[in-house]
């Protein structure tokens, strides 16, 4: 009885192929990933934005129904060394004397904060006014209106000062300050813009040169 021999071909890749195909993959990642790359930051800038936007409101909407007789207000100071920004609750200090307008600035657990993802910094602070049009920082308060109801009629409305206490100066020859948000790696940047005169707090966004 006869046998035929048959060859078995072996199945694989030779060296060279695998060559080929580990260059292209590597060819395709470096085009690929400087774009995903930049894709997440630019995510990374307008999610952060609209964090801090959000924490604005929430200060606002807090500051049109207060909890207590005490509260005067809330506060957020931005800065451009910080990354960090916290909703504080001012109140008033019963055992002071009224006309020196002692505030006590206290974070309350539970209140809102927002911290900046990795790389992401406050490019620069604007203001529309000529006292301080660029400062390094700045802090937001949203009036309680006292909670009195001769001043009631304040809740709500939007102050300025130059800096991240309420004894500091107010700005009051400005009615818009914009914070600019950006990343190192990002295409975009992103103003969160606070009007003074129209009680709003809204996004821009703008390309980077």
């Amino acid at each position: 009885m006869f046998f035929s021999k048959r060859k078995i071909k072996e199945g694989g890749f030779t060296l060279v192929e695998l060559i080929i195909v580990i260059t292209i993959m590597g060819v395709f990642s470096a085009m690929v990933y400087p774009n995903y790359n930049r894709y997440s930051h630019n995510f990374n800038v307008k999610k952060n934005a609209r964090e801090i936007r959000s924490l604005f409101w929430e200060g606002q909407a807090l500051s049109l129904s207060p909890k207590s007789e005490s509260d005067q207000g809330y506060k957020i100071t931005i800065s451009k060394t910080d990354n960090t920004f916290i909703l504080k609750r001012i109140t008033k200090d019963q055992n002071v004397a009224k006309d020196i307008g002692a505030d006590i600035d206290s974070y309350k657990p539970g209140l809102p904060k927002v911290e900046l993802d990795k790389g992401l910094v406050i490019e620069k602070i604007t203001t529309s006014g000529n006292a301080f049009p660029s400062p390094d920082k700045i802090s937001i308060f949203f009036d309680a209106g006292n909670s009195m109801a001769t001043n009631y009629k304040n809740a709500g409305t939007i102050k300025f000062f130059k800096d991240d206490s309420l004894f500091s100066q107010e700005i009051t020859d400005a009615s818009i300050v914009k914070i600019y948000l950006k990343s190192s790696l990002s295409a975009v940047r992103y103003s969160v813009i606070i009007n003074k005169d129209l009680n709003s707090v809204t996004l821009a966004q703008e390309n980077v040169q």
